[in-house]
C-alpha cells in the first residue's frame, strides 16, 4: 500500500476521475487528494475541500486492504494542520461505518449520501449559542442577495399569525456579503417585535450541507443535497426552536429553488407544516427578485430598484 499526494495539475487526475466513475461519485473541485496505488495503480482516493472531506473510493477489488483508513487519517492531518477546528465528511450512505473510528458523528443521511462531523462545533452546540426568544414559531430562510420588497411582504405575512425566526445565509457566496445581508435585514425588520434575526450557521444552506444552491444546478446531486439540508432542519432546528412552520416564496423562474421547495415540501411535514406564498409583484405584473434588483444596479437603473426594494437595501446598492 502506497499514499500520495495528487498534484492539481497532475496527469493523474484523470485516473482519479476514472475510478470516481466506476464507483458512481463525481469528480469535485478540492485543496488537497490523496490517491492510493497498487503496483503503479491508483485504486483509492479521498479529497479536502476548506473543512469538507469528501470523495471517498476505493476500487472493488480493493476495498479490503484499509486504504480508506489510510487516507483517512492522511486527510486528517492535513486538516488539523491548516487549523481546522471541525471537519465534515459527505460521501454515499453505504460508506458511513467507515468513518467512525475516526471520531466522525452521522448528521444526516438521505438514503444515499451521508454527512457527517467531528468538532467542537456540532448542531447542538451552535443551536445553544443562539437561542429563541421564544418557542413555537414558524421560520424563514432567506438568502437576500439582497434583501427586497418580496422578502418583507413574506416576513409580514408569516408575523401576522406568528413569532418568526427569519434566518439568514451565512455563507459567503452571494454579491453581497454576508455581514451586509445581516444588518440590512435587522435594519428592515428592526421594527417587527414579534421577529428574530439569526445566521443561519454551518447547517442551513451552506458549503457544508447544501453546495449546488450556489451553483444553481438542478440534477440528482442537488436533490440529495437539498434532501440533507431538509432533513438537518427538521432534525435539529424544529424540535430546537419548536418550529411548527416553515413559509417560503413561491418560485416560478428558478428551477433550483423551486427543486428545494418540493424537497422542504416532501421531508419537512407532519412535524412542520410548509406554507408556500405566492411571489410579490410589480404593477406591471413582473415577480420581483433579488436576481432582477443585481441585474438593475449593474446597468444603473436606480429608480427602477428603489421601488421594488426596502430603504436600507436602496442606501447600500446606491452607495455602491
Amino acid at each position: 500500500m502506497r499514499i500520495d499526494r495528487i498534484d492539481p495539475e497532475s496527469f493523474q487526475l484523470e485516473e482519479v476521475k476514472a475510478l470516481l466513475t466506476r464507483v458512481d461519485l463525481d469528480f469535485e473541485p478540492f485543496t488537497i487528494l490523496f490517491a492510493g496505488y497498487e503496483q503503479e495503480k491508483i485504486v483509492a482516493c479521498g479529497a479536502l475541500d476548506g473543512n469538507i472531506l469528501k470523495m471517498f473510493a476505493v476500487d472493488p477489488l480493493y476495498q479490503e486492504l484499509g486504504y480508506t483508513d489510510a487516507i483517512l487519517a492522511a486527510l486528517l492531518k492535513e486538516g488539523s494542520e491548516q487549523g481546522h477546528e471541525d471537519l465534515f465528511i459527505f460521501t454515499k450512505s453505504e460508506y458511513k461505518n467507515h468513518f467512525h473510528q475516526g471520531g466522525f458523528t452521522l448528521l444526516a443521511d438521505t438514503g444515499k449520501v451521508v454527512l457527517l462531523h467531528r468538532g467542537p462545533h456540532s448542531p447542538e452546540a451552535w443551536l445553544a449559542n443562539h437561542p429563541p426568544r421564544r418557542n413555537g414559531v414558524a421560520a424563514i430562510v432567506m438568502n437576500a442577495n439582497p434583501m427586497t420588497n418580496g422578502h418583507l411582504e413574506l416576513v409580514k405575512q408569516a408575523a401576522r399569525e406568528n413569532f418568526v425566526l427569519v434566518f439568514v445565509v451565512e455563507e459567503n457566496r452571494s454579491d453581497v456579503p454576508f455581514a451586509t445581508r445581516f444588518t440590512i435585514v435587522q435594519e428592515t425588520l428592526k421594527e417587527m417585535d414579534n421577529v428574530q434575526v439569526l445566521p443561519s450557521g454551518p447547517y442551513i444552506i451552506s458549503s457544508k450541507t447544501f453546495p449546488t444552491y450556489f451553483m444553481k444546478a438542478v440534477n440528482e446531486r442537488s436533490r440529495e443535497y437539498a434532501k440533507l439540508d431538509a432533513l438537518l432542519f427538521k432534525k435539529y432546528f424544529v424540535p430546537f426552536y419548536g418550529i411548527t412552520k416553515r413559509y417560503l416564496g413561491s418560485e416560478p423562474m428558478d428551477l433550483a429553488t423551486a427543486q428545494y421547495n418540493e424537497t422542504l415540501l416532501e421531508i419537512l411535514p407532519p412535524e412542520c407544516e410548509v406554507i408556500i406564498m405566492d411571489r410579490l409583484e410589480t404593477d406591471d405584473g413582473k415577480v420581483i427578485t433579488a436576481s432582477r434588483v443585481r441585474e438593475a444596479a449593474k446597468l444603473g437603473k436606480f429608480d427602477a430598484i428603489k421601488e421594488v426594494v426596502p430603504k436600507a437595501t436602496w442606501e447600500y446598492l446606491n452607495d455602491l
